[in-house]
């Protein structure tokens, strides 16, 4: 459908369009609030421990692993494909990793900022926050 002001993000200068594609892919997503909050997580094999409580601990990613939140404007066509990728290219290195801690056995790691899968990162940063939970059965 046409834009009644036959403004698009394609008939904007390049410089405009660069500099709102920079930040899209570089806004961090919102942490989970809280564990009712978490979404669908799941476990996998690719990490075993016994918690200082001599339980076993558990750790529950997030099931949709979406590094960017680009992933529309990637899919919308070519020419935004190209300049969102060289937007993630010139993106800093620099992650932001959520863990929520319940009951000092469960982590539930969420990553805020990852511009992309990468070899090395300038900075990766935790944010670690700690929840006490009654009854809690999460799956």
């Amino acid at each position: 459908m046409p834009s009644p002001t036959g403004i698009t993000l394609l008939t904007i200068p390049r410089e405009i369009r660069n500099q709102i594609l920079d930040i899209v892919v570089t806004t961090p997503q919102t942490p989970p609030r809280d564990i009712s909050d978490l979404g669908n997580r799941v476990t996998r094999d690719d990490f075993t421990t016994i918690a200082w409580s001599t339980q076993v601990s558990e750790i529950r990613y997030s099931s949709n692993d979406n590094r960017v939140d680009a992933m529309p404007i990637l899919l919308s066509n070519k020419q935004l494909r190209d300049e969102a990728l060289s937007a993630i290219k010139r993106a800093p290195r620099d992650y932001v990793l959520d863990i929520l801690m319940a009951d000092e056995r469960h982590f539930y790691p969420t990553w805020l900022v990852a511009p992309c899968l990468t070899d090395s990162a300038g900075t990766v940063r935790a944010n670690i926050r700690i929840k006490e939970v009654e009854n809690m059965f999460v799956y």
